[in-house]
């Protein structure tokens, strides 16, 4: 049965060349396009979904108005968060985060790269956001101000393995203590570092 399928599919193109091209042309473009957009759709709906209960997660924003157009930013004042947290009791955790637009980072063996993302943030960071830890402990990973926390793929970019707890990390006025590391943080999180 399905041979005989393929011979009549078979003897249908070479009578009609032209018009089984343009066909199977056009089934091939539709069905790129469906699948680039439901790839694009997916990305989109799973924006930050790797965060234990991420749909109780918001982030605070501000908006300014410029010259009668409105801008808005993700940054708000410092003191914002402990103050919402006191003034509204829905609120049950809070974080502040500081986007760092890129750090010369040098190792213990002189290796100095830049880095275009980092964040400066609350040693709460990972009772409210869901990283997964290979080294270090989450309770603790920023409670001294002078620890960092690296990424699986920054500490093998430095280091080249990821038996970093310790090690000294230094910036142009700065030096840190690594703390603790975590899994490379998934392309479709608000925060990637």
């Amino acid at each position: 049965m399905i041979k005989y399928f393929f011979k009549i599919v078979y003897r249908t193109f070479l009578r009609n060349k032209l018009n089984s091209i343009i066909n199977i042309f056009g089934l091939a473009i539709g069905l790129s396009a469906f699948i680039l957009i439901s790839l694009y759709v997916n990305y989109e709906l799973n924006w930050d979904t790797h965060n234990k209960d991420h749909e109780r997660i918001y982030l605070l924003n501000q908006v300014i108005n410029y010259s009668g157009e409105d801008k808005f930013f993700d940054q708000t004042p410092g003191g914002l968060a402990p103050e919402l947290k006191e003034q509204i009791p829905e609120i049950e955790k809070s974080a502040r985060i500081i986007e760092i637009w890129g750090e010369v980072l040098s190792s213990s063996n002189y290796k100095s790269i830049f880095e275009p993302d980092g964040f400066y943030a609350d040693s709460s960071i990972f009772n409210l956001l869901t990283f997964e830890f290979i080294a270090g402990d989450p309770s603790n990973a920023l409670a001294d101000p002078g620890s960092v926390v690296f990424t699986e793929s920054l500490a093998l970019k430095h280091f080249g393995n990821t038996d970093v707890i310790g090690k000294i990390i230094n910036t142009d006025n700065r030096s840190y203590a690594i703390s603790a590391v975590i899994r490379d943080i998934p392309v479709n999180s608000r925060f990637r570092a």
